[in-house]
């Protein structure tokens, strides 16, 4: 899919914020006079919004429709926010709105695909299809769309819609953290599927594997995410490339407890003390 027209949103976005709307909207006025889908569909979102001239949101939402006349998906998917009540601009109507992002894959948006593939794993707007919402959500993600991203990972590491798949879902979930560098959820889950804690998917681990888990579990404790530390403390209980210490795994579990994290609750009823007041598990 061509990236146009995020290019084009974003020269626009720099022409408002340096307060050179004028200039913006008739270069795509310009643009428009010469055959320009993508142009038109920005165009509309000046009238939606009143950026520099009166609101007008039927014109906007006319122009759209006349850009999707013209086969910009991406006009596609910005009627299907507004009425699928994103921006609570206009009418909720689902039925409109499903189809818009329907009439978007078939222009091959990869955005479109993306959402559909959140409504079918979810079963909003549609009938829950978990292979469907895995297969729009890897076409989408093979074209770098964020939310197909993080659902690819999801699917392979959950056996959503697919086979259950830790290498798979790692790789996806490295991708996502390039785009959403400070995301502790997409770190902790690396983090599993790489070290395998709760011994789900029965994988050869190496230390390199068990090196990155570790590093993606301490940026998610500063973070404060529950489960970061529970694994944490999994790392010393078990002795995974680190010494193995009861009593240092004891502080991270009860760290994981304290922030909520159920499982660890449970774990700590496992640890007691010796006579000499070390920690160890039985």
């Amino acid at each position: 899919m061509s990236h146009r027209y995020d290019d084009l949103t974003d020269y626009v976005l720099e022409k408002i914020h340096a307060g050179e709307c004028d200039i913006a909207f008739h270069e795509l006025e310009n643009n428009v006079s010469q055959g320009d889908a993508d142009s038109l569909a920005l165009l509309g979102g000046f009238y939606i919004y009143g950026i520099g001239v009166d609101t007008d949101i039927q014109q906007g939402i006319n122009m759209l429709e006349k850009s999707v006349q013209m086969e910009c998906g991406d006009a596609c998917y910005e009627l299907w926010k507004i009425y699928s009540g994103e921006d609570q601009i206009v009418r909720t109507d689902y039925d409109i709105a499903i189809n818009y992002l329907r009439k978007g894959m078939e222009l091959g948006n990869s955005k479109c695909y993306g959402d559909m593939g959140c409504c079918y794993l979810n079963g909003e707007y549609v009938v829950k299809n978990p292979k469907l919402g895995y297969d729009y959500s890897k076409n989408a993600a093979e074209d770098g769309v964020p939310c197909g991203i993080i659902n690819c990972a999801i699917c392979n590491d959950d056996g959503i819609g697919t086979v259950r798949n830790a290498y798979e879902a790692s790789q996806w979930y490295r991708k996502y953290l390039e785009m959403e560098p400070d995301n502790d959820f997409a770190m902790v889950r690396l983090a599993i599927c790489l070290a395998d804690p709760y011994e789900m998917f029965g994988i050869s681990i190496s230390d390199d594997m068990l090196r990155e888990a570790l590093f993606y579990c301490e940026q998610a404790m500063l973070k404060d995410n529950p489960e970061a530390y529970l694994i944490y403390g999994w790392f010393y209980e078990m002795g995974k490339i680190v010494p193995q210490n009861y009593d240092e795994a004891y502080k991270y579990i009860k760290k994981s407890a304290e922030l909520g994290n159920d499982f660890a609750k449970e774990h700590l009823k496992s640890y007691f003390k010796d006579i000499f007041g070390r920690y160890y598990v039985r």
